[in-house]
């Protein structure tokens, strides 16, 4: 049969425009994680001792068993040597070491034969060590070589619990990191950091970074309101606290039933793929680049400038907080919030320079020196408020820098009266 000149054009004009579109795109799915974080071993009996631990046991299981039952794999964090905070020790200095509980080892192992668990090793002990600069973190303030050791140590923990050789995840406690931990992972020959959105480095080359971005309540928003079928993925993190009810932490509750029926609408979904860490960085793994955490990480530092100043339920960058953006998309929001800022800056200054016109025009000379003063200790303040924000390891905040940017033109103008008057003194001399 002939085919036409004109149905072949036709032909190769769909297929590239098939190509330039799914190769945008870069996946086709949307892949969805779950990182269950502070999975710990629990002093021998205590379990029966306490009835938390009891239903947090009883619980891990249950959730386990439904990822059996819909076929989902899950990531599950484990603390090596727990504290006495998760391992149900009275002695605060006393940590469990995980090959103590063979019962919470034995349903590792289990899931590893069956494919459905990727193991992360979740630090060492979980204990806070971050000094007052930084948000908490056990390893985020410490040296290389101490690093090291305890990254080492707890991997060596974990694998003779568990019967494996290696593990290749590491999740750090309270997601807090510093360019040596990063170092020490790639000499205990990890391949996969997974911890939030917050901190860079430049010493994470050869380590792939994938964040979480969600919470349980986020997912079962987003699968309720079909926003979950587009192109993107998910790492969803949960806690024991949102499967078995702590007290004072019942808002965090999530529970075990809700839990379910996430998992029971992900596997009715051919758009959607639940999948671990490991399994993405083979599959994906050319799409998880250092640009791209670059890009997310500068994001939220834009809307941490916003974050006091709009205080409502979706911030700047809040609402892609579910999913981990493209490189490009996340320029793109970032652009966007950093013209928004810097409009916003210069409005500010506008409006002082304005104040500061109005100042020298309709006020008694004699004012002028008092106003300036005052202003300027404004901007004094103001600066060393942000001084002190960033010295503590976070970034600029717009309510903040608001006295400052207002107060900035009376501080130029008073520097060039000081400047005027000297040299006129200068000059009379």
């Amino acid at each position: 049969m002939k085919v036409s000149a004109d149905k072949i054009r036709l032909a190769v004009f769909i297929a590239a425009l098939f190509l330039i579109f799914s190769s945008r795109s870069g996946w086709t799915k949307t892949y969805v994680v779950f990182r269950y974080d502070d999975f710990a071993a629990d002093q021998n009996g205590f379990r029966s001792e306490s009835d938390l631990r009891a239903n947090l046991w009883k619980a891990e299981q249950q959730v386990d068993s439904l990822f059996e039952k819909y076929r989902c794999p899950y990531v599950v964090s484990i603390i090596p040597c727990s504290n006495s905070l998760y391992s149900g020790t009275y002695a605060p200095q006393k940590t469990v070491s995980f090959t103590e509980d063979k019962e919470k080892a034995a349903l590792i192992q289990k899931a590893l034969k069956a494919g459905r668990i990727e193991v992360a090793q979740h630090g060492f002990s979980h204990n806070n060590s971050a000094g007052e600069h930084h948000r908490k973190g056990e390893f985020r303030e410490k040296l290389f070589d101490w690093q090291y050791e305890k990254i080492k140590n707890g991997k060596q923990v974990l694998c003779e619990a568990l019967g494996i050789q290696t593990i290749s995840t590491f999740v750090p406690p309270f997601n807090g990191w510093n360019g040596e931990t990063a170092k020490a992972l790639k000499k205990a020959d990890f391949k996969i950091l997974s911890s939030d959105r917050y901190y860079y480095s430049k010493h994470t080359e050869g380590l792939r970074l994938i964040p979480f971005t969600a919470q349980l309540w986020d997912l079962e928003e987003m699968l309720r309101n079909n926003e979950l079928a587009r192109n993107g993925l998910m790492v969803v993190l949960y806690h024991p606290p949102q499967i078995t009810r702590f007290d004072g932490m019942e808002s965090r509750y999530f529970g075990v039933e809700r839990f379910e029926e996430l998992l029971k609408k992900l596997s009715s979904r051919t758009d959607i793929e639940v999948t671990t860490l490991n399994q993405l960085v083979e599959n994906r793994g050319d799409h998880l680049t250092d640009e791209r955490f670059r890009a997310a990480n500068s994001l939220w530092k834009e809307r941490s400038f916003w974050k006091k100043l709009i205080p409502q339920k979706l911030l700047p960058g809040e609402n892609t907080r579910a999913y981990y953006l493209s490189a490009s998309e996340y320029n793109k929001l970032d652009r966007r919030w950093g013209l928004l800022k810097i409009g916003f800056v210069g409005g500010l200054v506008a409006v002082g320079l304005g104040c500061n016109i109005l100042v020298k025009n309709y006020l008694n000379k004699s004012l002028h020196i008092y106003l300036y003063s005052a202003a300027t200790f404004l901007f004094i303040c103001s600066v060393l408020k942000e001084l002190q924000i960033l010295n503590k390891g976070y970034h600029l905040t717009g309510i903040s820098l608001i006295p400052a940017a207002f107060a900035a033109p009376f501080v130029i103008s008073l520097l060039g009266m000081i400047f005027t008057n000297y040299r006129n003194k200068v000059i009379s001399k």
